[in-house]
């Protein structure tokens, strides 16, 4: 067939007029019988690889949908399957959507019905999607495959797709003239039986996609798609040979072939088994319900012209990538939103492993840290930016972190609450109400804030000592200066991390067991007080691994009940507002309806953890008693103990300092800490206070020393650290300030509205101020306080 060995715009164009189509107007049909229809063509994915996601998850339908027919089952009966879930248990066997869980050859056999090729150029190659599930006649292309806002798909509860227009996202990125698509199809012979009286049933159904540019007679841009006299043109075949010149792939019998003309995938242009396997599709479809084969049908040189994608997770769980993973994660969270239940999977990725830098970069990007889906789908992502946040505060790791938030359990309402019909992107209207749980469920796991202060530790430990100096000056300027002490830091007491004395017990990498041997309550979580309009933090000791209640395979169970007058155990499912286990402690953090309840009420509970090796469950007991609501805002801030003088105690005491941690950074760790050489600082939270990055091989700098050979290099570079460390506060106080609601009504507030965290302020506004700090210090100030702090160390400043 002429169109699908056609690789190009310009061969598709030329085959069509060769038949007398592409200029008859006559020959062309509205797609989706709306002429308006770019409006919601054009407002689908707003990029090119999340476009065609959505061709392999309608792919996976119609896969799901022939094993529906296969055995007889009309789809959208009470006896189809009410989830995709129960359908790929049903149909395939699969008890769990954990493709890991199968064998390589078993993945490969469930990978037949689903192939993503590769051909053509190397620049913009021509995509090809095909399955070979349900199929579609030529009678009823209008209705199904060319319909928008079709409700085919409303009453199918276990596939993906509702509204048949998902997949028109991908026009858009086709071929830059006429966008061109090619749809071939085959309706399935068990499929056929739903309509026995049409009598092209058995054929095969082919179009061509286009789109007409705007023209006097159209305002705005057509989609039509090829249909001589109102009838897809069709032809008759056992089955559809698909032409591969370095691969191979099984003739159709049935199903779908999608072909998308020099597609445009942006900066992904190398071999798709390499760019999309790892960064296209690993992030926009992590858990895919089936596997897909992918044919690299360009002249590339590799081991194997094909691969089985399983997803990220697929990647997460093979032997090679595992060692990129921080010890002891992922960690689990299960929370809720709206009192339903999201699961929060936290993958930190090592700095370094086995010679490789920052391997976390096959598999973050920083616009997608975060990413948000439903029956493995990516519907919506966050850049790391989330974890800078003042709420967050997870600065030092935020390149290392990829969350995966699933949201399978959200009823219709509240997903469609959240998350843009294009399956790319949240509801703005309702982000706040999502990120706020989000927020606080990472900012306060042990296993994140441990791991930040390490990372801290390990960038600052070897350059205190070196920057001794530089933090005895500024203690000396602001000591002589009671004007800059006030602003900056009246009241204020910033930790070093480092000058610490540590307790006796020395902290013992935690070894859990696949299945608990002991699941308790602490002692002192037995008998609780309960805040109203507050929660509190159940916590329990176990042995279990951290995977325990998240695992595909062997997962235990928890359920929180109360007791009611008669003694009866009732189930209480939305007390649970989030639980979590990590490192052998379980936190369940409990939840009651303020309008529900008064003070002084008594509430007897029971949480109930099964494993599969038991045949009883864990049961623990515990007792709330309701008292007033507590303003924790206005309250005192708790101290820290110190360590009791005898057996050293459980904490560490920490030494003050006055002054933010300063690092110098230099040219060779420019990458590292994602500097250039007009860079001059960043502003790192560390979870209590900052830490001052300073570029001391800035350009300007630089500039300045072999400009000045008057003036000593290490005068000028004390000048260059000093202001920026001024600079630094400056902005410190007013980023605290407009955080806490004391600048609400300053002229500055404005400023922090464009920027999520402070060092997205610190860097843009420090490299404006660089050209021109140490010419206005030359010119305008004094340097015998420098100087005097180089020369004599332990002199006072004057």
């Amino acid at each position: 067939m002429k169109l699908l060995e056609s690789n190009s715009e310009e061969q598709v164009v030329k085959i069509l007029k060769r038949w007398g189509f592409w200029d008859n107007e006559g020959a062309w049909q509205l797609y989706g019988g709306i002429e308006n229809n770019f409006s919601v063509i054009g407002n689908q994915q707003s990029s090119a690889q999340a476009a065609l996601i959505e061709k392999f998850v309608n792919s996976i339908d119609a896969v799901l949908m022939r094993e529906c027919y296969r055995r007889g089952i009309n789809p959208e009966s009470d006896s189809a399957p009410k989830s995709m879930e129960e359908a790929l248990e049903a149909f395939f066997g699969l008890k769990t959507n954990d493709l890991t869980l199968l064998s390589s050859k078993e993945r490969q056999k469930l990978a037949r019905n689903i192939g993503f090729i590769a051909t053509g150029s190397k620049e913009r190659p021509s995509l090809i999607v095909l399955d070979r599930g349900e199929g579609q006649s030529p009678k009823y292309f209008p209705d199904t495959l060319l319909s928008l806002n079709r409700s085919n798909k409303m009453r199918i509860f276990f596939v993906q797709g509702k509204f048949n227009m998902g997949g028109t996202g991908a026009l858009t990125f086709c071929s830059d003239e006429h966008n061109l698509q090619l749809i071939i199809s085959r309706r399935h012979p068990d499929a056929r039986r739903y309509d026995e009286h049409d009598p092209r049933g058995d054929e095969w159904g082919f179009t061509i996609v286009r789109r007409r540019k705007p023209s006097k007679n159209h305002r705005s841009s057509i989609y039509q798609y090829l249909a001589p006299a109102g009838q897809v043109l069709s032809f008759t075949s056992k089955t559809l040979d698909v032409p591969l010149e370095y691969s191979s792939i099984d003739p159709l019998e049935w199903g779908t072939l999608i072909k998308l003309y020099e597609y445009d995938l942006g900066n992904l242009k190398t071999n798709i088994k390499q760019d999309f396997f790892y960064y296209g599709a690993s992030l926009r479809l992590p858990q895919p319900a089936l596997p897909i084969m992918f044919y690299e049908d360009r002249n590339y040189k590799s081991d194997s012209p094909t691969l089985t994608y399983h997803g990220l997770y697929g990647r997460l769980a093979s032997t090679e990538e595992k060692g990129n993973i921080e010890d002891g994660f992922p960690v689990y969270i299960e929370a809720k939103v709206r009192r339903q239940p999201i699961m929060i999977e936290i993958y930190a990725f090592r700095k370094n492993f086995e010679g490789k830098r920052q391997p976390y970069k096959n598999f973050i990007r920083p616009s997608e840290a975060i990413i948000f889906t439903i029956n493995g789908q990516t519907h919506a992502t966050l850049s790391n930016g989330f974890f800078r946040r003042k709420r967050v505060k997870m600065d030092y790791i935020a390149d290392s972190l990829l969350v995966i938030v699933k949201c399978d359990q959200l009823d219709s309402e509240t997903r469609e609450d959240f998350f843009m019909n294009s399956r790319d992107r949240l509801r703005q209207r309702n982000l706040e109400e999502l990120e706020s749980v989000l927020e606080e469920e990472i900012a306060r796991h042990e296993a994140l804030k441990e791991l930040r202060e390490r990372r801290r530790r390990e960038a600052l430990s070897k350059k205190l000592g070196n920057d001794q100096p530089l933090v005895d000056l500024l203690n000396k300027i602001l000591k002589n200066s009671p004007t800059l002490a006030k602003i900056f830091i009246e009241g204020q007491r910033i930790s070093n991390p480092f000058d610490t004395r540590p307790a006796s017990e020395s902290q013992k990498r935690f070894e859990g067991k696949r299945f608990p041997t002991y699941f308790l309550i602490r002692e002192k979580h037995e008998k609780r007080n309960y805040p109203i309009g507050n929660t509190i933090r159940i916590q329990f000791e176990t042995d279990a691994v951290n995977d325990f209640f998240s695992r595909s395979e062997d997962r235990g169970t928890y359920s929180l009940c109360i007791y009611n007058d008669e003694g009866e155990c009732i189930p209480y499912p939305e007390g649970i507002k989030s639980f979590k286990l990590y490192n052998g402690t379980a936190t369940l953090v409990l939840q009651l309806p303020d309008d529900e309840i008064q003070v002084g009420d008594e509430y007897q509970c029971c949480l109930l953890v099964e494993s599969p090796d038991r045949i009883d469950p864990f049961e623990n007991k515990f007792t709330v008693t309701v008292v007033p609501h507590i303003d924790h805002s206005t309250g005192e801030a708790g101290k820290r103990k110190p360590p009791t003088e005898e057996g050293g105690g459980k904490r560490e005491q920490e030494q003050r300092l006055a002054t933010p941690e300063v690092i110098l950074i230099r040219e060779s760790e420019w990458e590292e800490h994602n500097f250039n050489k007009e860079s001059a600082l960043s502003i790192q939270p560390n979870g209590e206070s900052y830490d001052f990055y300073i570029n001391i091989d800035n350009v300007y700098l630089q500039t300045e020393i072999k400009a000045n050979t008057k003036i000593d290099r290490q005068v000028l570079e004390m000048q260059f650290q000093n202001a920026l460390v001024l600079f630094g506060l400056s902005i410190v106080r007013l980023y605290e300030a407009n955080n806490t609601g004391n600048g609400q009504n300053s002229e500055t507030t404005e400023i922090f509205q464009n920027y999520e965290n402070i060092d997205g302020l610190a860097r843009p506004l420090s490299c404006a101020i660089a050209p021109v700090l140490l010419p206005m210090i030359n010119s305008l100030g004094n340097l015998e306080l420098v100087e005097s702090a180089i020369v004599t160390d332990d002199q006072d400043v004057e």
